[in-house]
């Protein structure tokens, strides 16, 4: 301290942006005791220190004194959020995505007196978003927005963003059905409104694509619809004859409602909380949320106000575990055959259903499926829907993320959905994913990591397509491109010098490489690079 901010002054901000760049953790921590004590009358630290706070996005948050644990816009949207758990969802079509209106014959239901939704009237009509260069081989996506099984439409609630932003993730055709609501409609009524909306879409591509014309087929959905496409790939895993000549390529869902009953502990254990700390906060009411932000109820208020909901959507009480209405509760019937696509949760750590996720993917892959879950730290329900933010003027990085994932998955799974399928260790593929958007976490992360979705034995090639590899070839059932140093290996080199740590690390990293990856001369596809 004395260095930094007597004996050093002529030299210290050239080395300061310098460390920006770098994004030292050593002088990370010296450019804290700068903004602790910087001077008013000093300018030039005064410049240097603020350029500090703009880099790492705390600027507009001098009241929040977490920013070293909890990245700016994830708590802005907190605060939003607490005032209003309605607020803050996407408000952004993405371009070049086109948007088109189909009304299948047989689908038209009156939205009445009592039907809760906002959009009143005559319903029934598909949305249907296409990326450019869309043809008969593009990927299609089913995808059944949520709502309570009460809200909702294609076009409501953000569902046209969300929907623009996946065909820009995935590459894929997607088509978001009106469904009929409750009380027009229950549990039955709906599931079978999906099937004949799958069926449709597997027979009918972009324009000119007919039955004729084969392409990887996805159901995906979130919250309550999230329950509903997982229902579908069941009803269809047990029943292939749904989809005559067709089966499914794969299915994810984001936040999906998988246990009717409502009685995880997970509605305990992340229930919406705040906690008081008056003597870190600075002109605040000193509280600091933790726990579900959208559902802000005690934990018997939401569980119970949840089950009479699910009662509404299958019709009475004893069919709250039912295994299809209610996938938590699926058995051999429906999880034994072998058929079942590959399928992706994503879910929020603070969410009151993240056992809906968990507990479900668990039980899947018991039954020898694939199964990948991501937890991501910190959010909350369906949190794909806010990635611009919640009006910060800044991206939330998790939800950034998660769609970026997400693309990843359709684009791997459409790679290899010719081959036969994968039989799991019989647990899910889970990963607890942290926030990178924060310069002082940069040391927390191996960015080198292989891509999360990947295939035992298999080799993308042109085409976009994969084939298995000889089984001679497949050394240790994983590769990926060869790693870099690690930050803690490229310290230790600095720190101990010349060719005796060069060789150490050398030796290790040929011995890595050779029991763990296997590099792929045949990985040259853009789209496939990295399995």
């Amino acid at each position: 301290k004395p260095c930094l901010l007597k004996g050093c002054q002529d030299t210290l901000p050239a080395e300061v942006e310098r460390a920006i760049m770098v994004r030292s953790r050593l002088l990370s921590l010296a450019l804290g005791c700068i903004l602790a004590n910087v001077s008013a009358s000093d300018p030039q630290l005064e410049k240097v220190a603020e350029a500090f706070r703009s880099h790492n996005r705390i600027s507009q948050y001098k009241d929040f004194p977490y920013y070293s644990l909890l990245a700016p816009t994830q708590a802005f949207c907190y605060k939003a959020l607490v005032n209003d758990s309605s607020c803050c969802i996407d408000k952004v079509f993405s371009p070049g995505v086109a948007a088109r209106r189909f009304h299948r014959e047989g689908t038209e239901w009156i939205c009445g007196p009592t039907c809760l939704d906002s959009q009143k009237g005559k319903r029934g009509g598909d949305m249907i978003y296409l990326p450019n260069g869309v043809d008969c081989s593009t990927p299609r996506i089913l995808y059944i927005h949520g709502g309570s099984w009460m809200y909702g439409s294609p076009t409501g609630l953000g569902y046209d963003n969300l929907a623009s932003k996946l065909v820009l993730a995935t590459g894929a055709m997607i088509m978001v059905p009106d469904y009929p609501l409750i009380p027009y409609a229950n549990y039955t009524t709906m599931l079978s409104a999906a099937v004949k909306a799958l069926v449709w879409l597997a027979n009918n591509g972009p324009d000119g694509c007919g039955p004729e014309h084969i392409a990887p087929l996805f159901v995906a959905g979130d919250s309550s619809g999230g329950g509903t496409a997982l229902s579908l790939t069941l009803a269809i895993n047990r029943n292939p004859a749904l989809l005559p000549g067709r089966s499914l390529a794969g299915s994810f869902f984001f936040s999906p409602w998988t246990n009717l009953k409502c009685n995880t502990p997970d509605y305990y254990t992340n229930a919406f909380a705040s906690i008081v700390d008056d003597t870190t906060f600075v002109n605040t009411s000193g509280k600091v949320f933790v726990g579900d932000v959208i559902f802000q109820g005690h934990p018997n208020q939401d569980s119970g106000g949840f089950q009479l909901n699910a009662e509404a959507y299958v019709g009475n009480w004893e069919l709250l575990d039912d295994p299809v209405a209610s996938p938590l509760f699926a058995d051999e019937t429906e999880l034994s055959n072998p058929e079942l696509p590959p399928m992706y949760f994503i879910v929020g750590k603070s969410e009151s259903i993240l056992g809906d996720s968990i507990l479900v993917s668990q039980k899947i892959a018991s039954y020898g499926h694939t199964v990948h879950v991501d937890v991501y730290e910190g959010m909350w329900h369906v949190f794909p829907m806010y990635s611009e933010g919640c009006g910060s003027g800044k991206e939330l990085w998790p939800a950034v993320h998660a769609l970026n994932r997400t693309g990843e998955f359709v684009k791997f799974v459409t790679s290899t959905w010719k081959l036969p399928r994968e039989r799991s260790s019989g647990l899910p593929i889970i990963a607890w994913v942290y926030d990178q958007s924060m310069a002082l976490r940069d040391l927390w992360f191996d960015y080198n990591q292989p891509t999360r979705f990947k295939r035992k034995g298999v080799s993308c090639v042109a085409a976009g397509e994969a084939k298995l590899l000889p089984k001679d070839l497949d050394l240790a059932g994983e590769y990926a491109r060869p790693r870099s140093m690690s930050g803690l290996s490229q310290l230790l080199l600095a720190s101990l010098g010349g060719g005796l740590a060069f060789m150490l690390l050398q030796a290790t990293a040929w011995r890595v490489c050779h029991q763990r990856y296997l590099s792929l001369p045949t990985v040259n596809n853009a789209a496939c690079a990295g399995h």
